[in-house]
């Protein structure tokens, strides 16, 4: 069986297994935490969700890559259709990726940025009663930061000149948060140092880019972004969402964790404490924050269901 006879008996199989189990439809993803994300923000509809399990052999992008592949071959409808990260296709405008030919995407990076937006944190830690640490200034402060090398970035993606890639400006990007930390130090004098350190980092990259690129060529780019809503202060949404959980908000939550953990003198409330999952917890509580991307995602819910 060729390919995409391949996929025509999986779409198949997946509209006729929607039917007999009264789904509305099958909606199909990359992962497993893609699955929990799509399934809380359609929660209101009858679906069932299908992801696609990566094999040893095949790299990160494969599972996006299945899902659009039922794009191309034209399989999905409104009782199979899929959900994908949107990566830069965004920002690229990337064409055919929208409801209408039955794709939904995050309009951020991934969903790790949605998990990660930041009166969702504050309000995580607030209902942990865990607010040490304040993430929409902290965000705010670290996109302006990294906002000139973002332009860069997507500039030198656009023209596929590897000036800057995306490995290099994620690497750069980084804090570093030292894996230790004492209990006595403040986690907001730790990210201020490590804040410093990436600001000089940043700068003497964006020197060199500067010698290399015209700066109308910001200035164009500036406007572009400024007409999909990525701005200094939130650029951090629309950055590789990975990294920006694994290696800035997940260090930072373990911090916080581990600091109201030394301080608790209730033994018993010690061990509630330890078995708070950071990622079980963003995943299974994302709330329809009133934000323009996941604005965009309610409203391409209302028209795709009307």
């Amino acid at each position: 069986m060729d390919k995409k006879n391949q996929y025509k008996s999986i779409a198949r199989h997946f509209k006729n297994d929607a039917r007999k189990n009264k789904y509305q439809a099958t909606v199909y993803v990359k992962y497993k935490d893609d699955a929990r994300f799509w399934k809380k923000i359609l929660e209101n509809y009858p679906l069932q969700f299908k992801y696609y399990v990566q094999t040893s052999k095949e790299n990160k992008a494969s599972g996006s890559g299945q899902c659009l592949l039922f794009h191309q071959y034209q399989l999905l409808s409104k009782d199979f259709f899929v959900c994908i990260d949107s990566d830069f296709r965004y920002i690229f405008q990337t064409e055919n990726i929208n409801i209408e030919n039955f794709i939904f995407q995050t309009y951020t990076y991934s969903i790790e940025n949605h998990i990660c937006y930041a009166p969702f944190l504050n309000q995580i830690l607030a209902d942990k009663n865990m607010q040490l640490f304040d993430f929409e200034s902290f965000l705010r402060k670290y996109s302006a930061i990294i906002f000139e090398l973002f332009l860069y970035l997507i500039h030198s993606l656009s023209i596929n000149d590897k000036a800057l890639t995306l490995a290099q400006f994620s690497d750069i990007i980084s804090l570093k948060i030292p894996p230790k930390i004492q209990n006595d130090d403040s986690i907001g004098t730790i990210i201020e140092i490590q804040y410093e350190n990436i600001r000089q980092i940043i700068e003497a990259k964006c020197i060199e880019l500067r010698q290399k690129y015209h700066e109308s060529h910001l200035k164009n780019l500036r406007l572009e972004l400024d007409s999909l809503g990525i701005y200094p202060n939130n650029c951090y949404l629309f950055i590789r969402g990975h990294n920006l959980y694994d290696e800035i908000v997940k260090p930072i939550l373990g911090k916080i964790k581990n600091k109201v953990i030394h301080n608790e003198i209730n033994n018993a409330k010690k061990n509630e404490l330890q078995k708070v999952n950071w990622h079980d917890n963003l995943l299974s509580n994302i709330q329809h924050f009133n934000y323009p991307e996941m604005n965009k995602i309610q409203k391409d819910i209302q028209l795709f269901f009307s």
